[in-house]
C-alpha cells in the first residue's frame, strides 16, 4: 500500500502536466501514487502522462468521460491503493517540498483521518498576501497553532484542497462528490469533515492555488447545480446544527461571483433554476431565520424576482447595470403577506405575474392594464378596478421610463399614496 494517492483530474491540461508532475516528482514523501483522470482532453494531455507512466511506475493514467472534475476525482479515490488520498488541480501546485511529507507524518502522529494546512494563493506567479490573511485555514493556524480542531468549532466549506482524506474514511461512509458541473466540492468537503468529526492542522504551506486563469461563466446547467449544492449544505447544516456554515453558504451564494454568474445564466428556460432557489429561499427562511434577516434572503433569488427576463435586450441592459451597481430596484419594500397590484400586460409584467404567484409570498389582488381589452388574458383587468381595492403595494411593471412615468403620475391623479407605488427604473 502506498502513502499517499495524489488525485490529477486532467480536461486539455497540456501546458501544466509537466509542471504538476515536477512538483510532485520533487517531494520528499516518495512512497506516493500519482494518479491523472483524464476527463475527455482532445489535445496532448494523455500523450503527456503517458510518456510519464513509461518512466515513473508511480505514475497512473484512468480515463472518464467527459461529466466534470467530480466524476474524475471519484474514479480516482475508487482506484486508489494509498492509505491517504490528496486532491491536485493540474494547474494549482505544491509549493514546499515537503508538504506531503508533513501532512501524512501528522496525520499519523496525532491519529486523524484528515489533516491539512497551510493555502498561498498566486495570481501571475505573485502571492496574494491579502488572500493569504483572509483564507480560513490559515486564520485558524494562526489561532491555534497545529493540534487537532473539531469541525463543529470550524464550520468551513471551502478549500477541500490541501489536506490528505484517509481512503477508508471515504470508503467506509461511502462520501464521493456529487455529480454536479459547480460547486461539487463544498459539500464532499463538509461530508468528510462530519464523518471525521476532528482534523489536525499543521503549520506548513501544503496548497498553492494558481488564479491567473480566467473563471469560465456559468450555463444553466452549472447554475442549477450550484443551487443544489449549496441546498445539499444547507440541509447538513440543519441536521447536525451548523448555524455558521449555513451563514457562510448564503455569503457565497450572495456573493458578486456566484449571485452574478446565477443571473447572467438565467433564461427563459430558467424554470428549474427558479424552482432550485425557490426551495433554497425557504430552506433557508425556516431553518436559520436570523441568518436570512441579516443576509437580506437569498440575494439571486431577490434579483430575479425583478428581472424583464423575456426580453433580451432589456435583460442584458439589467444585468449591465446591476453588474455596475448603478440600478437598484425596490423590491425590499415586499414583505410576506403584502397583497399588491401588478400594472402591466407585457412581457414585463407577465414575468413579474408569474413570479409573485410562483413565489407565493404576495398575494395578487390584481392584474390591470389600460389595454387590457386588447390583451386576451382574462387575467388582466381594467385599472379602474383598483379603487375599489384594498391593497399594500402597486407594482409598475414595464421597462420602459416614459411609461412608467406616465402610470405613476395616473396612479396619483387616482389618489394613489406615492409610498405605495413601486417601480425598478
Amino acid at each position: 500500500m502506498k502513502k499517499v494517492s495524489v488525485i490529477i483530474p486532467i480536461l486539455n491540461g497540456e501546458s501544466y502536466i509537466e509542471d504538476c508532475y515536477r512538483y510532485l516528482n520533487g517531494q520528499t514523501l516518495k512512497d506516493i501514487e500519482i494518479i491523472f483522470v483524464d476527463n475527455g482532453s482532445t489535445d496532448t494531455s494523455t500523450e503527456q502522462v503517458r510518456s510519464l507512466v513509461n518512466k515513473d511506475k508511480r505514475v497512473r493514467l484512468l480515463s472518464e468521460l467527459k461529466r466534470g472534475a467530480g466524476y474524475a476525482r471519484n474514479k480516482g479515490i475508487d482506484y486508489a491503493t494509498g492509505e491517504f488520498v490528496f486532491f491536485l488541480d493540474v494547474d494549482d501546485c505544491l509549493p514546499e517540498a515537503d508538504s506531503l511529507e508533513i501532512l501524512y507524518s501528522t496525520a499519523l502522529r496525532e491519529h486523524v483521518n484528515i489533516c491539512g494546512g497551510r493555502y498561498v494563493q498566486y495570481v501571475d506567479g505573485i502571492i496574494q498576501e491579502d488572500k493569504i490573511m483572509a483564507n480560513p485555514i490559515n486564520i485558524l493556524i494562526n489561532k491555534v497553532g497545529e493540534q487537532k480542531v473539531k469541525f463543529v468549532d470550524y464550520q468551513y466549506d471551502y478549500g477541500y484542497t490541501g489536506y490528505l482524506y484517509r481512503l477508508d474514511l471515504l470508503n467506509n461512509n461511502q462520501i464521493r462528490f456529487p455529480s454536479y458541473q459547480r460547486h461539487q466540492d463544498p459539500p464532499f468537503f463538509v461530508r468528510s469533515m462530519l464523518a471525521a468529526d476532528v482534523f489536525c492542522v499543521c503549520n506548513a504551506v501544503t496548497y498553492g492555488y494558481m488564479s491567473s486563469r480566467e473563471p469560465k461563466p456559468f450555463n444553466i446547467e452549472k447554475a442549477v447545480d450550484v443551487i443544489k449544492g449549496c441546498k445539499e449544505e444547507f440541509e447538513l447544516a440543519k441536521n447536525y446544527g451548523l448555524t455558521r456554515l449555513a451563514d457562510y453558504v448564503v455569503k457565497h451564494l450572495n456573493g458578486g461571483y456566484y449571485c452574478w454568474q446565477i443571473l447572467k445564466a438565467f433564461t427563459e428556460d430558467g424554470h428549474e433554476l427558479l424552482k432550485e432557489l425557490i426551495s433554497v429561499d425557504l430552506l433557508v427562511k425556516e431553518n436559520f431565520p436570523e441568518i436570512y434577516r441579516q443576509n437580506g434572503g437569498v440575494k439571486p433569488l431577490v434579483e430575479l424576482m425583478k428581472m424583464p427576463v423575456r426580453m433580451e435586450k432589456d435583460r442584458n441592459n439589467y444585468l449591465e447595470l446591476l453588474r455596475m451597481k448603478q440600478w437598484k430596484f425596490p423590491y425590499d419594500k415586499l414583505h410576506d403577506g403584502d397583497e399588491i397590484v401588478i400594472w402591466g400586460g407585457g412581457d414585463v409584467g407577465h414575468d413579474m405575474y408569474e413570479q409573485a404567484i410562483r413565489y407565493s409570498r404576495y398575494k395578487v389582488v390584481a392584474w390591470v392594464d389600460r389595454k387590457y381589452h386588447d390583451l386576451g388574458d382574462e387575467r388582466i383587468v381594467n385599472p379602474n378596478k383598483i379603487i375599489k381595492l384594498g391593497f399594500d403595494f402597486i407594482l409598475v411593471a414595464t421597462c420602459r421610463k416614459k411609461i412608467q412615468d406616465e402610470i405613476t403620475d395616473e396612479l396619483l391623479e387616482l389618489g394613489i399614496k406615492k409610498e405605495k407605488i413601486i417601480t425598478f427604473l
